[in-house]
């Protein structure tokens, strides 16, 4: 019997998101779970939308971004979070993308019990490989694809 495909979690840490963060969490849907973690300084729709449409949703006080982060990091209940900004969507090739590559991960490496549990699915692919599956405002995002296996240790 084949192994279960791993959990994915897709995190969002928003502020004032409301004419982006719908677009973003329909762009996720292929995720088992969508966490938005939404600054309490939100003065638009943002925490109406992230309840209508995410899984789980935090109000929280801006500290600064780690802590921001690390909330979204302690709701989420999958095997792998996937975090990316409200004004960034992914493509269902990019979906397709990191499905496949965890499955893949997973069957060959297991759970790897003892390791530090952080693994980054960007060194995995081959250079440039998911680059066009992740956009910000129509173009393509500049920031690295990362995709941390769950339960890693906090951001600083």
């Amino acid at each position: 019997m084949p192994e279960p495909r791993p959990r994915i979690s897709a995190l969002i840490v928003a502020r004032d998101e409301a004419a982006n963060l719908a677009d973003c969490l329909e762009s996720l849907a292929w995720a088992d779970e969508r966490v938005v973690v939404v600054d309490a300084s939100s003065v638009d729709r943002t925490e109406a939308i992230a309840r209508e449409l995410a899984d789980r949703v935090l109000v929280r006080r801006f500290d600064d971004f780690a802590g921001q982060r690390n909330a979204a990091l302690a709701l989420a209940t999958g095997d792998w979070v996937f975090a990316v900004d409200a004004d960034e969507r992914a493509t269902p090739e990019l979906a397709s993308e990191i499905l496949a590559r965890l499955s893949l991960f997973s069957a060959r490496f297991g759970d790897l019990p003892g390791s530090p549990g952080v693994r980054e699915l960007a060194p995995a692919l081959p250079s440039g490989a998911c680059s066009a599956g992740l956009t910000r405002g129509g173009g393509p995002a500049r920031s690295k694809l990362r995709v941390p296996k769950a339960g890693a240790s906090s951001r600083t």
